[in-house]
């Protein structure tokens, strides 16, 4: 299998927040740090097989996705994370929406693939 992006060892900082089947928090069958299961952390674990690039799963600071407070300009949640820099990418299910592409980018929705 030929791939052409190698991520040589690169290292990301990966934001997640539990939402079933997505991810989900998996601390029965883990030892020392929390643990985690669940499509995107399965999704992402291949990229990085693939890629060859390493991960921390980092959890929302708020527990929340990301919204947008027009009174303060702000935004929270995994999307400030990302604007702040505190993650380099949010495997998440998150909504696409014109405001918060206007902030991040977005890929094809992996079950637009099949």
């Amino acid at each position: 299998k030929d791939v052409s992006l190698n991520l040589n060892g690169s290292h990301f900082q990966v934001g997640v927040l539990m939402e079933t089947p997505f991810v989900i928090k998996d601390e029965a069958n883990c030892t020392g740090t929390p643990c985690y299961r669940g499509y995107c952390v399965d999704l992402i674990a291949r990229l990085a097989r693939d890629l060859h690039f390493t991960y921390n799963l980092v959890e929302s600071d708020d527990g929340k996705w990301g919204g947008y407070d027009n009174k303060t300009d702000t935004w929270d949640g995994l999307v400030k994370m990302l604007i702040d820099k505190k993650i380099d990418i949010a495997a998440v299910h998150l909504s696409i929406n014109s405001l918060r592409e206007r902030y991040i980018d977005f890929t094809v929705p992996s079950w637009m693939l099949a």
